[in-house]
């Protein structure tokens, strides 16, 4: 027995040797995967620990895949740390498509598509779309020289191409994650990302379209004349040449949009194959709700858990923080 109990005690002993070895590796290497990003590629310091963390919860054995965001969030303050690498990783996703033209190139597509006759309508989708990564005020700072441009090519005044901006802007700007409001709201009533996004343009959309009429009106009735070009002089002009193209542009914005969604629907077939997953209880207080709530919560974890590998990947690819992640390192290379 004795030799026994000293045979299992070295195997224990050599299990533990050989996983603090594999830990202390990670550990190392992760040191030296933020040193390369940050200084040989030139790549955000924050976007570089993100990275460096991920590389640690796949490399260190120690978690399932799709643990990894979530450990991510947990270890950076739960709904803070959430809120705030959304928001966070959607101004530096924002600053990359500002700072490579992007915007001016979407509107510049979209007024090839519609027409300056139906330029509003442009202005409103450009708006709509922009707002998504891009804050309001800095869409509007980025977008105003071709507002002032359209003014005075058409002669109408600049209320007729701005309101339309602004109402697609500001519907996204309340509807439509990544922004501070909706991300919140999501969080707050844990609701999968993926969800809030596809509901915030079902709903956001159409909000927006039917304010056009009401903004021609507006323009129709106040008119104001653009900035003179003597006062602009000193302003770069407005670049048309060297711009990313439109469907580039789209296919980074759309990116992390697609992959949160779809997870988010991979998430609910899951989640129907938790018991009474559909059911409902009149009369049950607070405590039992959130009682039920944790249950769920563990079963659909212990699902996630077993589901197949597939959805596993697409699972963790579509965790907010992952996929944002992702469309910013795309963003980086791209534009």
């Amino acid at each position: 027995m004795g030799f026994n109990a000293l045979t299992f005690l070295a195997q224990v002993s050599g299990e533990a040797s050989h996983d603090t070895f594999r830990l202390v590796s990670v550990l190392v290497l992760s040191i030296v995967l933020i040193l390369v990003l940050i200084l040989a590629f030139r790549i955000q310091a924050f976007v570089s620990l993100l990275l460096a963390a991920i590389f640690v919860g796949i490399a260190s054995g120690t978690m399932e895949l799709i643990e990894v965001g979530d450990t991510i969030k947990d270890g950076m303050g739960g709904a803070l740390g959430f809120i705030a690498t959304i928001i966070g990783l959607g101004a530096i996703f924002g600053q990359m498509i500002e700072h490579s033209g992007g915007a001016q190139s979407l509107a510049n597509g979209m007024l090839k598509t519609f027409g300056e006759r139906r330029a509003n309508w442009a202005m409103l989708l450009t708006g709509f779309l922009i707002s998504i990564p891009v804050f309001l005020d800095v869409g509007v700072v980025i977008l105003a020289p071709i507002i002032y441009a359209l003014a005075r090519r058409s002669g109408k005044s600049v209320l007729v191409f701005a309101l339309p901006l602004l109402a697609g802007m500001a519907v996204t700007h309340a509807f439509v994650p990544p922004t501070p409001g909706p991300t919140f709201v999501a969080f707050a009533l844990q609701v999968p990302l993926g969800y809030a996004i596809l509901w915030g343009v079902v709903v956001g959309l159409p909000t927006a379209l039917i304010t056009i009429p009401l903004c021609r009106r507006l323009g129709e009735k106040f008119h104001i004349q653009p900035p003179p070009v003597a006062e602009e002089a000193e302003e770069e002009p407005v670049k048309t040449i060297g711009l990313p193209s439109v469907f580039t542009i789209l296919a980074v914005l759309g990116g992390p949009v697609l992959i949160i969604v779809i997870a988010s629907f991979v998430e609910g077939s899951i989640a129907a194959r938790v018991p009474g997953f559909l059911a409902t209880e009149e009369g049950r207080t607070l405590t039992e709700g959130m009682e039920k709530k944790g249950s769920f919560d563990t079963a659909l974890g212990e699902l996630k858990r077993q589901s197949a590998g597939p959805a596993q990947i697409v699972l963790f690819l579509g965790h907010p923080i992952i996929a944002l992640l992702i469309g910013t390192c795309v963003a980086i290379y791209v534009l």
